[in-house]
């Protein structure tokens, strides 16, 4: 079982959980326009990603 968290913790996870996704959504994106560079004009608000999320879950399940 998970440990109960208190409202502040809570709070504190789900920053951290969408920040984790943000920067997760541009590293598929970064990767997606580096082999189509033309999608980059349908989706311009996807940020250049220096992250490694996508590598680590990768390594995760392999």
């Amino acid at each position: 079982m998970h440990a109960q968290l208190t409202d502040e913790e809570l709070q504190q996870q789900l920053v951290v959980n969408i920040i984790f996704i943000q920067e997760l959504a541009n590293e598929i994106g970064t990767e997606a326009i580096q082999l189509y560079p033309d999608l980059k004009e349908y989706a311009p608000e996807i940020q250049a990603s220096h992250s490694s999320h996508l590598q680590d879950i990768f390594t995760i399940f392999r």
